[in-house]
């Protein structure tokens, strides 16, 4: 077995904004913080392999969930500038001055954003993969090229499901096709959430609706488990490009997040993947 994966990172926690959120360090010295993405199952364990190397150096090396990411706690309010801000709060939480960030996909655009706010608390950026700091392209062109690109990997397990995950799993993709069904030109977004969240009702667990547009570049507009009134009231328009994720939850805990890339026609969504909603079981 990897020797890394033998010394994997205990979790620990601390309150951000009233939220238990969850991390993972290694070594000491200057702060070196790891931020993932929101792609599917990210969290700080992506950076597992890369805080060790990082503390043999002489850094301290810290990796944290994001609010509604692995094992940290979910709020009411996740929208960009929320998670955004949740970084220098989290580093005030752990009395850190200064830190290099290194920063993967979505959070890239946090990073060099709170770099240029407040230059003199983050020593280095380092921008991995990241989409938002791409000029955006045009509305439809890129919709569409992000929607196949989202489409052409399944999702893995380690080991067998287990029966609670199975459930989970069929009520979030029960809740994918109520949000289809739904799906028109002229609904609301709050009115499209409101109706996928509804399928959870009477089952012991919850689910908050997620869903972002163009995956380059410019991803407005964006429901993000809750959202101001103004983008609430905000109405589908045809051939709009998106990527819905109902996530399920459970304790206050992101179990199952699935996406499917859509684009809205009159007569309802269409897929732009092909492969069909399922994962694979690596035993």
């Amino acid at each position: 077995m990897d020797t890394i994966l033998k010394t994997r990172a205990e979790d620990k926690f601390v309150t951000v904004d009233g939220l238990k959120i969850r991390y993972i360090e290694a070594g000491s010295g200057p702060a070196v913080l790891f931020t993932h993405g929101a792609s599917i199952g990210s969290s700080a364990d992506v950076f597992q392999r890369n805080l060790p190397p990082f503390a043999a150096a002489g850094f301290r090396a810290i990796a944290f969930d994001f609010a509604g990411y692995g094992r940290s706690e979910v709020g009411d309010d996740l929208s960009l500038n929320l998670q955004r801000e949740q970084l220098p709060k989290f580093m005030d939480a752990l009395g850190i001055k200064t830190a290099a960030l290194v920063a993967h996909s979505r959070s890239g655009g946090f990073a060099v954003q709170l770099a240029l706010k407040d230059p003199a608390r983050y020593t280095h950026v380092a921008i991995l993969g990241t989409g938002t700091m791409l000029p955006p392209l045009q509305g439809d062109v890129e919709g569409r090229y992000a929607g196949y690109c989202g489409q052409v990997t399944t999702m893995a397990m380690l080991g067998r499901v287990s029966p609670v995950y199975r459930d989970m799993w069929k009520l979030q993709q029960e809740a994918l096709a109520a949000c289809h069904a739904a799906l028109r030109p002229g609904i609301t977004l709050g009115d499209l959430a409101r109706r996928t969240e509804a399928v959870a009702a009477g089952t012991p667990y919850k689910i908050k609706f997620l869903m972002h547009g163009r995956g380059l570049g410019d991803d407005t507009p964006m429901y993000v488990f809750s959202a101001p009134t103004e983008i609430q009231r905000w109405a589908i328009v045809e051939n709009s490009s998106f990527i819905t994720k109902p996530v399920v939850t459970r304790d206050g805990h992101a179990d199952v997040m699935w996406g499917d890339s859509i684009v809205v026609t009159a007569k309802g969504p269409q897929r732009l993947g092909t492969l069909a909603p399922d994962f694979t079981e690596l035993v």
